[in-house]
């Protein structure tokens, strides 16, 4: 008993069961701290994504079963629920992708949180600028695991024959903020129809007409229109479907380059993990992911920034700022 009380204990709140990414790192956040030796009680909710056949590893299914701590709440989850926290001392892991959080988000971290935790220096900034007390942030970047990452030559995807294609590859959510129009555009203007070379987009689902948010591509369909492309040429494929987080790393062995023109990332986990296979990277130099990305490593490309806008998952900064990438910039990086 002595040991135990001894034992940081934490409730763990926020979104496990979805393939998105802040799920990912729910589940792995959680697995840390038990092999740590905390004590962990999952409070697993739905959210954006939920799947309830999701495969949810046996530990996390178990931690779901333990009784509440007194002492500390931590939640990755939407802001706005921080004040159903009950716990002694309060705990919030926050992304955000603009220059400024949502003014409501910015005063439930204050009224509610003891400690905000973020990946990126480009959050803790953006935190900072919205009024959270910078003795309240905490800045704790994302990681990865060697056993499932790790550097390895190109794969045979599994459509032969594009195998003799140079791979371009973006993991994607169908969002406006991903610039995935700006890609698809640049990928065209830039290279002929007969020439060697493929861009895969692969999506964890496609949004439905009727249900379609502000911050969804309304396009996804149209997005990758059939290519006139010879058999041997240039090629465009999408590939909408949730896969468990055990096949990214065979994605990423398919490509010859990652590449992820996004708006704005609060810290670009596909991207990390897409250098820790061996891929070179090219990314919009503007964002949380500019921790990483040095211009030694990864090929950055111009942008202009303009209002965030609808690429804001929840609107209430009409100030809040974002990058768009431009295409010239992305057609010669490209190249």
């Amino acid at each position: 008993m002595g040991k135990d009380k001894e034992r940081l204990w934490v409730n763990y709140h926020g979104l496990f069961g979805s393939p998105m990414s802040w799920a990912q790192v729910n589940r792995e956040m959680v697995l840390a701290l038990d092999q740590l030796g905390c004590r962990v009680t999952v409070m697993a909710y739905r959210g954006f994504g939920y799947d309830p056949e999701f495969p949810l590893e046996e530990r996390i299914r178990r931690l779901r079963s333990g009784p509440r701590s007194p002492e500390w709440d931590v939640a990755f989850e939407y802001p706005m629920n921080y004040e159903r926290l009950q716990a002694k001392r309060k705990a919030g892991l926050l992304v955000y992708e603009t220059t400024e959080l949502p003014p409501h988000w910015a005063r439930a971290i204050r009224e509610h949180l003891d400690l905000l935790v973020v990946p990126s220096s480009f959050c803790a900034r953006a935190a900072e600028r919205s009024g959270v007390p910078t003795d309240r942030i905490l800045q704790v970047p994302y990681g990865y695991a060697p056993s499932r990452f790790a550097p390895c030559p190109k794969a045979v995807p599994e459509r032969a024959p594009l195998e003799d294609r140079f791979t371009f590859l973006c993991l994607a959510m169908p969002h406006l903020r991903k610039g995935l129009r700006e890609l698809v555009r640049a990928f065209r203007e830039e290279f002929d129809p007969d020439e060697p070379v493929q861009l895969i987009l692969k999506m964890p689902y496609s949004p439905v007409p009727q249900r379609r948010k502000p911050w969804e591509l309304e396009d996804v369909p149209t997005l990758v229109r059939p290519d006139e492309a010879v058999p041997s040429g240039r090629s465009l494929s999408l590939v909408c479907r949730s896969e468990p987080p055990d096949r990214i790393p065979s994605w990423l062995a398919r490509c010859d380059a990652y590449v992820q023109p996004s708006y704005g990332e609060g810290f670009g986990l596909a991207i990390l993990e897409a250098m820790a296979v061996g891929r070179p990277t090219l990314v919009t130099g503007w964002g949380g992911h500019m921790d990483l990305c040095t211009a030694a490593i990864s090929y950055r490309v111009d942008y202009e920034m303009i209002p965030a806008g609808e690429t804001q998952y929840y609107k209430g900064s009409r100030s809040a700022r974002c990058a768009r990438p431009l295409g010239p910039s992305l057609r010669e990086q490209r190249r």
